[in-house]
């Protein structure tokens, strides 16, 4: 399978895409007073790294180009977005075994510290 079909498929099987965000949002209820303040970032970051865990960086890169792109999105969000990507891709490379529940603990806390810089939208 060519690398544009894979993403294509990717992007019409959002499965994995809504399981990331159930599991972030979850996590951010149950330890965050302000979920919402962290929401998009670590959504973001979050759902790139295991992307690139399970597919590798160029492909996670290429899908979270697509993703923003269709459908379009302002430019600024799509900006902040496109660098959160880019950080989680960070993280998926750095932690490529790590199980999702601790990375995404890895991610939060390190949001939270300011170790990640935090963009708001």
């Amino acid at each position: 399978m060519d690398i544009l079909k894979f993403i294509k498929t990717l992007l019409s099987d959002n499965e994995l895409t809504h399981e990331l965000e159930s599991e972030t949002g979850a996590f951010l209820r149950a330890n965050s007073p302000t979920p919402k303040f962290y929401s998009n970032a670590l959504r973001h970051i979050y759902a790139s790294a295991v992307f690139t865990q399970m597919y590798g960086e160029n492909v996670s890169h290429l899908y979270g180009i697509m993703n923003e792109m269709l459908p379009l999105s302002g430019l600024g969000d799509m900006k902040i977005d496109l660098t959160n990507n880019e950080i989680g891709r960070e993280y998926g490379i750095k932690y490529p075994t790590t199980d999702r529940q601790t990375l995404l603990k890895i991610i939060f806390e390190d949001l939270k510290s300011g170790k990640i810089p935090h963009v708001r939208e």
